[in-house]
């Protein structure tokens, strides 16, 4: 049995803990957006299921026809293309252009030097 609803895999920790900035980046879209998903938590060890769904990572959302968009700025994306009120980006092009350097420069500049303090831990 197929959902009706877009299938939405977020990675958590083996406790439940949800701590991908880039699952909480397109949960809060999908929240903005008012979409209903059918949440499926998983950890780093159960990624073959979203492998065997046709993503590639997490986040991943693969809708009732089958499209998959499986990157935080991909799911944003797409769902500014399929629901287009209310907008990600109230402020038109400059804030799609502020949140599309934004979006850069936190994953090659912040994530990398965060990524090793948090691994520490």
């Amino acid at each position: 049995m197929t959902s009706q609803h877009p299938i939405f895999y977020d990675l958590i920790t083996k406790d439940g803990r949800s701590l991908s900035p880039w699952c909480w980046h397109a949960k809060m879209a999908v929240a903005h957006k008012g979409l209903d998903v059918e949440m499926r938590h998983r950890s780093f060890t159960q990624k073959d299921e979203v492998i065997a769904a046709g993503g590639k990572t997490y986040p991943c959302m693969i809708e009732a026809d089958g499209t998959i968009s499986d990157d935080s700025k991909t799911i944003t994306d797409r769902l500014e293309q399929l629901i287009p009120a209310p907008s990600l980006f109230p402020g038109g092009m400059a804030s799609r252009t502020a949140y599309d350097f934004f979006h850069f420069y936190v994953q090659t500049v912040i994530t990398p030097s965060i990524a090793k303090i948090v691994m520490m831990d």
